[in-house]
């Protein structure tokens, strides 16, 4: 038997336990009055915070928890964020 690896405190098992608590557990409850939003999640405690930005959620549940591990989902998004470039506008030469 292989141990499951860790992140920070978190092993990966943990990963997957909390997308499913965030899917099946806190989704319905939030959709859709905090839509756009980012919720922080605690691999462990199951805790979270929400915030307008990934910062503001992290750092309130790091007020409460502190040294928490969490995993960020933006409610109702498949992704947190994007690292799309956006197209430059030419100039004229």
């Amino acid at each position: 038997m292989t141990e499951a690896r860790c992140t920070g405190s978190a092993k990966i098992d943990d990963w997957a336990a909390a997308e499913a608590f965030y899917e099946t557990e806190l989704l319905p409850k939030l959709l859709p009055a905090q839509k756009g939003k980012v919720l922080v999640l605690d691999l462990v405690s199951r805790d979270y915070a929400i915030g307008a930005t990934l910062t503001e959620a992290d750092t309130k549940l790091k007020e409460r928890r502190p040294g928490s591990f969490g995993h960020a989902f933006r409610i109702g998004y498949r992704t947190v964020g994007s690292l799309s470039g956006g197209r430059i506008r030419e100039i004229e030469a």
